[in-house]
């Protein structure tokens, strides 16, 4: 069995970043903003209130959100999502000393395009741990036994064994990384699986609305002498665990799968109820 840090390093994936990170993302997003039907879409507000009601999707015409600040839908079709929060005006010049604010009202959308799902159908995958992802239907996963089992995760999904397009995904403890700290993990242990290994694009991206880190490079992994791959990284921190989300093609059949494996990719949720007091997520 390979070392982790090897491990690592095999995790490749063809990703595109749904979004650039924004210097000042907007109170309501969703993401990715444009999905196949029933891939799943994280909503998220920055923003609080008295009461805040969600709608549109599963929502239908309004759920009570308050105390959470986001929600996971699939949906089938095109949908606008809106959420309204009532909140106290406490800079109401009109109000007298010492009286409380008055009620405001506030409406925030967003709109999810849903499109024909490009390549072959795929299947949702939900780890024990709380993560989950899509993976091409009639590919199985694997799961690698690692030590302390509770905190290090580690599976693949290919259609065999040891398959030269597959995807993966890592989870390890994370609390004191960042996810700029964890790609450049990945980045140093190219050299001790990848022949030839060459970084070919890396920064920063917004996956689900969490900051993120990206890396296409190709290589050609020693396990497979001779076929060169094209890989793609996608690194992310959250709620105390680090993730490292990836699939991988050869060189040959990038382009007849970056619609699948990127869809595969940006299909990704951590394990988020632990963000919010343990609520569960969606």
């Amino acid at each position: 069995m390979r070392s982790l840090s090897a491990l690592l390093a095999l995790i490749a994936a063809v990703f595109l970043p749904s979004a650039a990170l924004a210097s000042d993302p907007p109170p309501l997003s969703a993401a990715p903003a444009v999905v196949a039907a029933g891939q799943p879409v994280m909503l998220r507000w920055r923003f609080g209130g008295n009461k805040v009601v969600l709608l549109g999707g599963r929502f239908g015409k309004g759920v009570d959100v308050t105390g959470y600040t986001f929600a996971v839908d699939r949906p089938s079709k095109t949908t606008r999502y809106a959420v309204y929060t009532w909140y106290k005006d406490s800079a109401d010049p009109a109000r007298a000393a010492g009286e409380p604010g008055r009620s405001v009202k506030a409406r925030y959308d967003t709109v999810v395009k849903v499109t024909k799902a490009p390549g072959p159908p795929l299947r949702v995958y939900r780890d024990p741990h709380g993560w989950q992802v899509q993976c091409r239907s009639g590919w199985k996963h694997d799961v690698v036994a690692l030590p302390d089992p509770a905190r290090n995760g580690l599976v693949f999904f290919q259609q065999e064994d040891d398959s030269v397009d597959r995807l993966a995904v890592s989870m390890l403890p994370g609390a004191e990384m960042s996810a700029a700290g964890l790609m450049e993990r990945v980045r140093k242990s190219l050299a001790g699986s990848y022949a030839g290994a060459q970084v070919l694009t890396s920064g920063k991206v917004r996956h689900l609305s969490y900051e993120a880190e990206w890396m296409t490079f190709t290589g050609v992994d020693m396990t497979h002498p001779g076929v060169k791959t094209t890989s793609m990284v996608l690194a992310l921190v959250e709620g105390g665990r680090a993730y490292v989300v990836s699939a991988r093609a050869a060189a040959a059949r990038f382009d007849a799968n970056r619609q699948t494996m990127q869809a595969m990719v940006t299909s990704f949720l951590p394990a988020i109820g632990s963000a919010v007091a343990g609520r569960p997520a969606g």
